[in-house]
This record gives structure tokens, C-alpha cells and sequence, in this order.
């Protein structure tokens, strides 16, 4: 089944004072390019959020601004301009993201009800995960800012698939992001220098 991807980027950062994730740099590349790169077979991909510089997909804003992940999904999926069945629904900030994605695929496409989520030490890792794109636009149709993304998973069947607490891991916090050797953009490492 062809595929497309929504790549969540927005949010307030407020866990990482206010650092933009997406342009966090791992190994030299912004967290969101990696997630982008794992999804290189996505017939089409939609990043929401406000970040600059991404040729290879589509980047959108959520309306209201900050109104939440449920919010940023239901914008993502009106703004796919394929015929794709199923879409991956995934976080900008994954450790790995080629390792969520793998799990994705491993799982298959055969599954029963519409979709999959990893699950990562008893964890529904909601923003791991692969949904046909029907029964997901039904599930959004009446999504309203601050809704929880558990609330609309809620009304799917998903099959859960489970995976080591490394594959989904990310980077929650500052110390998340010291201890994997990520660099923050630029205005974040001279505000951190000045404090020094």
C-alpha cells in the first residue's frame, strides 16, 4: 500500500526552554531531516510547524497555533494531496527515527483493524505510529484544540506492536539532548554561553 507521512514539529518546547526541536543537530543533521530521511519511501510528506528549510516536504501550520498534536495531525492530513492509504504519524524528535520507521515496516501492511502503534515498556507511543487514512480523518473529524491524541486514538483499532524503550526514544529534556551529544541552534547556544 503507498504511504505518505505527518511529521509533527510544532509545539512550544517548553520542557527544553523553549528550544525548537526540529532544529536540534544530531550527528551534524537537524532531528527533523533525520526523521524526513527515514521516511524516504513516503509518497508524500508533511511536516507541521514552523520550520525553515525543508525542500523535501510539505511544511504547514496547525490553526490555532500551538492547539495541540490531535490538532497538527487533522491539519497534516487535510493538507495530503495523494491518494496514499496509509500514513505514518510520527514525532520530529526520535533519537532514531530510521528505527521507528523500520518497526513500522517489519510489522507489515496486513494488519487487522487500522493501524499500528509501538509500544515501549507498556507505553502507547502515539506518535509512532502507521493508520489507514479513513478511518483517521473520521476519527479527527470533529477534533477540537487541546484534544488529546489519545482521546482520538481512542477511536481506532490499533494493533500494538511492541519494541526496546530504544527504538522510540527522544529528547524530552535538555539533559536528553546533552547526553546524546545534540547541539542546540545556534540562538539557544549563545543564550547558554552568555549564562555561563
Amino acid at each position: 500500500m503507498q504511504r505518505a507521512a505527518i511529521i509533527l514539529a510544532g509545539g512550544r518546547g517548553s520542557r527544553l526552554g523553549g528550544v525548537d526541536k526540529a532544529s536540534v543537530r544530531l550527528g551534524g543533521e537537524r532531528l527533523i531531516d533525520r526523521v524526513l530521511a527515514a521516511e524516504v519511501a513516503a509518497l508524500e510528506r508533511i511536516v507541521v510547524g514552523e520550520v525553515t528549510e525543508v525542500p523535501t516536504a510539505r511544511v504547514i501550520a496547525e490553526s490555532p497555533r500551538f492547539g495541540g498534536p490531535a490538532l497538527a495531525v487533522a491539519a497534516g492530513l487535510g493538507a495530503l494531496g495523494t491518494d496514499a492509504e496509509l500514513v505514518d504519524v510520527l514525532s520530529c524528535d526520535f533519537v532514531h527515527p530510521e528505527l521507528v520507521v523500520a518497526a513500522l515496516d517489519n510489522a507489515g501492511t496486513d494488519f487487522n483493524g487500522d493501524g499500528l502503534v509501538l509500544v515501549a515498556e507498556g507505553r502507547m507511543q502515539w506518535l509512532a505510529s502507521r493508520i489507514r487514512v479513513a478511518p483517521l480523518r473520521a476519527a479527527l473529524a470533529e477534533v477540537q484544540p487541546g484534544d488529546s491524541l489519545r482521546q482520538v486514538f481512542a477511536a481506532l483499532r490499533l494493533q500494538e506492536v511492541s519494541v526496546p524503550a530504544e527504538v522510540t526514544a527522544d529528547f524530552d529534556t535538555l539533559a536528553d539532548i546533552e547526553a546524546a551529544g545534540a547541539q542546540l541552534p545556534a540562538p539557544h547556544r549563545e543564550g547558554m554561553n552568555r549564562d555561563a
